[in-house]
């Protein structure tokens, strides 16, 4: 069973003609849902960047992460670089499969180019559907996609890799990706969009530390799932409601596309956790009242998640006041909602140019939208940024990364 709390950022004023409104949708699975299994295909880049240090750090976090599994789960593991190296096949989870994880990686070497088609294609493949079973695939890589020459892929030639991605999410497989080292030299864009399109999370690992607290968040993570792949769908319920965008807002962001048009759009938001909400937020565009029509609620949306074994409907009236004041009138918690949303896409544009002047641009809306919402925490971190944007002349690849990654955290940075 899932229960549903739905929540608009502020009423709506005739008078303004169209307007833009987010709602909130909270999904709260019951307590008397259960957490499901765990099935993880961990993928480790070993092309030969990695050489030396890096490596060795990886396989190091590889074994703890296996002994944080619990019996139930079950553990996929290679590498990859020109091609693809098996090391465990769906190995039973529990504190002795460390052991066996450390004795089997301890052969992998560095050495090749970077091909993460063939990688998720492994992941895909490993991670075959199974009921009740949570489905993750986590892509740890230090550098950027390779043909297999060895050449980079850029723009239209990672299109595919994305469209893996999104393939594996309709099947129900989560997919996290974690960018190891020096952010100069991964593409921290391309891995963003492989996590959005796969419904999962980013990772910047810039050491051994980080790279252990990440893989253990993702088995945190897989452990309270309760249902492994949920769907949400919002009808307009009125003339002149048109539904323009959503996003998975917690417990980690992420950019949504959706199937359908501006009066019914439909939309994989992924997995749904327990102990924690899981919030939506969808936008949309609504014009005045009909002629006739009195001030008053009225139903706008009508909203469904569908988890499976799992689901509920729920709809959302807006409120239509004449009064500027009452127009006003926010929802605190839902507004700082939207604007950190915004924040969120902000902080992926500065990862997608070079640009100074648009970085300054970005860093400026986010620091403005942080005030607003009174996250003094996003304040800081981004007048950071702005002073040493001013100081260097440049923002760079590391302090980039970092600022997205913190920024997807909706409860705060650090």
């Amino acid at each position: 069973m899932l229960n549903l709390e739905l929540a608009w950022d502020r009423p709506a004023r005739v008078r303004d003609g169209e307007q833009r409104h987010v709602l909130r949708v909270r999904i709260l699975p019951a307590a008397s849902n259960k957490s499901v299994t765990l099935h993880m295909a961990l993928m480790l880049d070993t092309s030969g960047s990695m050489d030396g240090p890096k490596l060795q750090h990886a396989k190091e976090v590889c074994v703890a992460a296996a002994a944080l599994t619990r019996p139930q789960d079950r553990l996929w593991l290679a590498g990859f670089s020109g091609d693809v190296r098996p090391i465990l096949s769906g190995e039973t989870g529990g504190p002795e499969l460390a052991d066996r994880t450390r004795a089997a990686i301890a052969a992998l070497r560095a050495n090749g180019v970077t091909r993460t088609d063939l990688a998720l294609a492994w992941i895909q493949s490993s991670l075959t559907p199974e009921p009740n079973t949570f489905r993750v695939g986590v892509l740890v890589t230090d550098g950027h996609p390779t043909d297999p020459t060895g050449e980079t892929l850029k723009e239209e030639r990672l299109n595919p890799l994305l469209q893996q991605a999104t393939d594996a999410g309709a099947e129900g497989i989560t997919l996290c990706a974690v960018g190891m080292g020096d952010a100069e030299h991964f593409n921290t864009a391309f891995l963003v969009d492989l996590t959005n399109h796969g419904r999962g999370k980013f990772i910047y690992a810039k050491d051994r530390a980080e790279l252990q607290d990440g893989l253990r968040n993702c088995l945190e993570t897989g452990v309270r799932v309760v249902v492994p792949q949920a769907k949400l769908t919002a009808r307009a319920l009125r003339a002149g409601v048109e539904i323009d965008r959503a996003c998975r807002f917690r417990p980690t962001f992420v950019a949504l596309d959706g199937a359908g048009d501006s009066s019914t759009m439909e939309w994989n938001i992924g997995a749904l956790t327990a102990d924690e909400p899981n919030d939506m937020l969808i936008e949309i565009k609504t014009g005045g009242l009909g002629f006739g029509e009195p001030l008053g609620q009225y139903d706008v949306l009508e909203v469904t998640v569908d988890g499976g074994d799992a689901s509920a409907v729920a709809r959302a009236a807006i409120e239509w006041t004449n009064s500027f004041m009452s127009a006003q009138i926010l929802n605190r918690d839902v507004d700082e909602d939207r604007l950190m949303w915004e924040n969120n896409l902000y902080a992926e544009l500065l990862n997608r140019t070079e640009d100074p002047v648009r970085h300054t641009q970005y860093l400026k809306q986010m620091q403005s939208n942080a005030q607003i919402a009174g996250r003094q925490d996003i304040v800081d971190r981004v007048t950071r940024d702005l002073e040493l944007l001013q100081q260097q002349g440049v923002l760079s690849p590391d302090r980039r990364t970092k600022t997205l990654e913190q920024m997807r955290k909706p409860g705060g940075t650090s």
